[in-house]
């Protein structure tokens, strides 16, 4: 199934949802009444043809048959293929990008597996990264590399597995580290502790009270991977009570998950929300008896 949607500014609108066979034929029972007719990135992601084939850069796909319109460019890397196959007969379980002989492919545990002909040169273009920070990557796991008639290669043979998500790829190449993340289901995001506080001054027979409503970061902002679903979100994480003579402070303990670079205005934003509550005078009968209710559910809360 695919779905294709885009943010209209106010809310997602959906362009198409499409059901497929696994070498990309529409499968019956897709949903024509849903979205734009005229949007024709389809079975991933390619523009389809008037012909009915499918652009994918290198060569033409045909999803009726499940064959290339022409021969591969890189056929000679895999005589024992037929050339004009898709994704070796089993896109289930590769995958071919542009026509130019399928590409590394998950294993569902967190490895790339190399197909035939693939090389460290492929594995940078897989990653969006330079051929040299691929060879470091391969080197770091074990695969060693060589020169023949001036030119580097390493020793990749078809099933060869590469772990991606770890560390050391963040250390060779940061954007390349981000789109193995994104291909998982994470993006970065800024982190930041943030503390709802709320001061209350009693009058002194107690017999009214104002509270002062305001929010205070603590710490500075830290960018970590998320999944996608958690950006935009905030957790309690905490409370505290600090007691006076006429006036106590409650302290509510709260993480923000927010896009990248934001995080440093979450603060500005909360303040400017709740402005308008702001100081509120509280003098009717009992007030005093339902602040201390107030008091009893926080510390609960904090056990």
């Amino acid at each position: 199934m695919r779905v294709s949607y885009f943010n209209n500014g106010s809310s997602i609108e959906v362009l198409e949802e499409s059901n497929y066979y696994p070498f990309g034929l529409k499968h019956g029972i897709s949903n024509p009444s849903i979205g734009n007719p005229s949007y024709n990135y389809k079975y991933n992601g390619k523009e389809l043809q008037e012909t009915g084939m499918y652009d994918y850069g290198a060569r033409f796909y045909m999803p009726d048959l499940g064959r290339w319109g022409v021969i591969d460019p890189l056929a000679e890397k895999m005589t024992r293929h037929n050339p004009y196959n898709y994704a070796f007969n089993n896109p289930l379980s590769f995958i071919d990008p542009d026509g130019r002989a399928p590409d590394w492919h998950k294993d569902g545990k967190g490895n790339l597996v190399a197909d035939v002909g693939d090389s460290a040169g492929t594995l940078a273009t897989y990653l969006g990264t330079g051929q040299q920070n691929a060879e470091k990557l391969l080197e770091s796991q074990g695969y060693s590399s060589y020169e023949k008639d001036g030119e580097i290669y390493t020793q990749i043979n078809e099933g060869s597995k590469v772990q991606v998500t770890f560390s050391k790829l963040e250390q060779i190449d940061g954007k390349a580290y981000d789109k193995v993340m994104n291909d998982h289901g994470y993006e970065k995001a800024d982190i930041v502790q943030v503390d709802k506080v709320t001061n209350t001054e009693f009058s002194t027979d107690r017999s009214t009270h104002k509270n002062e409503l305001g929010y205070q970061q603590v710490g500075g902002v830290k960018q970590e991977y998320v999944k996608k679903g958690e950006v935009n979100t905030h957790k309690q994480t905490g409370a505290d009570i600090e007691y006076f003579a006429f006036s106590n402070t409650i302290r509510v303990h709260n993480e923000y998950v927010t896009p990248l670079g934001k995080g440093s205005s979450i603060v500005s934003g909360l303040n400017q929300k709740h402005k308008s509550p702001g100081t509120r005078l509280k003098s009717e009968k009992g007030g005093y008896k339902e602040l201390l209710q107030g008091i009893l559910e926080v510390i609960k809360k904090k056990k």
